[in-house]
């Protein structure tokens, strides 16, 4: 335990030491990160530091005050006090800082796996209705997991100042006046908004909302469609090549609303321009028939892949996951 309590001192240590390290752990950890015997003082400290009014490092006087309103056993508040003191006088190296907190994160992360360990063992223990079990014991696991997920959740973002970038920055617009496909995303075949971003581009999560029956499917479907086809025409022969040698995009598509035999044929008619509806009742005319083999016979030479899963409705991010 003395051991634990020293990897939480040190860490308490580094949230007084500087604000953008109790930045960091307020927004990566919450008390229960810490050992019981000093939660008290982690929640004392970060409550203060992330209070819209002050956004301050709590002074000794503030944490004796803290202790003073909500404690009464003397004994406990000057030994508060003095734990406060004795955390403001450790040595730190800055470059130790998230070795540290990863070593907090893994802790946590093996009392949240014990924890659920323990409570799955006792419940089935317990025994009664297998149904009324079964589910308590998924219950316990989902929990887990959500825990485990938001402790190992990685941050992608970047700091510092203009100066120290402007350097890399005249050196990118070179490049990208050289070679102007550096700076194209994912062209999404929305004109005006292709425009505006230049198409879509890693690391960003796009989310297109809207009332029911408003058109949210049909846009995504035109989208991934317009990505999968790299600006080739479907109604020509497929480019030759490797899969890295052409254009276009392997596309994941999850269809929740509609059967993926469904969604298959609307892909067809986008593809070759004719009714859907057509060619799910097999009343094509002449021309359009020869339109839809051809677009069947890019799909089957086109290195891309387009694929499909189709999914029930009411399911959840984590089974999409799996």
């Amino acid at each position: 335990m003395q051991e634990n309590l020293s990897l939480d001192r040190t860490m308490l240590a580094y949230v007084l030491s500087s604000k953008p390290f109790a930045m960091e752990v307020s927004n990566k950890t919450t008390h229960e990160y810490f050992q019981t015997p000093i939660q008290w003082l982690y929640k004392a400290i970060i409550d203060h530091f992330t209070n819209p009014k002050f956004k301050e490092i709590p002074t000794g006087n503030i944490i004796e005050e803290f202790l003073t309103k909500n404690y009464s056993d003397t004994s406990f508040i000057l030994k508060g006090i003095e734990l406060f003191r004795e955390l403001q006088n450790i040595e730190l190296d800055p470059a130790e800082f998230t070795w540290y907190l990863d070593k907090l994160k893994v802790r946590y992360n093996d009392q949240v796996q014990r924890s659920c360990a323990s409570g799955m063992v006792r419940l089935i223990k317990e025994g009664g209705d297998s149904e009324e079990r079964v589910e308590k014991v998924n219950e316990v696991m989902r929990k887990s997991i959500v825990t485990i997920d938001a402790i190992n959740k990685q941050e992608a973002y970047q700091e510092g100042p203009l100066n120290e970038s402007a350097k890399d920055r005249a050196n990118h617009y070179k490049q990208v006046e050289a070679n102007p496909e550096i700076a194209r995303g994912v062209m999404t075949g929305l004109t005006e908004f292709d425009n505006i971003t230049n198409g879509l581009h890693g690391g960003e999560l796009i989310i297109i909302g809207g009332q029911t029956s408003s058109g949210k499917s049909i846009l995504m479907h035109n989208i991934a469609i317009n990505a999968y086809l790299g600006g080739y025409n479907p109604l020509e022969e497929a480019p030759p090549g490797a899969e890295d040698e052409v254009k276009g995009c392997n596309i994941l598509y999850f269809s929740i609303e509609m059967p993926k035999e469904n969604q298959e044929r609307r892909i067809d008619a986008c593809l070759a321009g004719i009714d859907y509806k057509k060619i799910r009742d097999g009343k094509l005319s002449i021309e359009d028939k020869a339109k839809l083999f051809k677009v069947l016979k890019f799909q089957s030479k086109f290195t891309k892949k387009f694929h499909i899963i189709d999914m029930p409705r009411g399911v959840t991010g984590r089974e999409v996951w799996d």
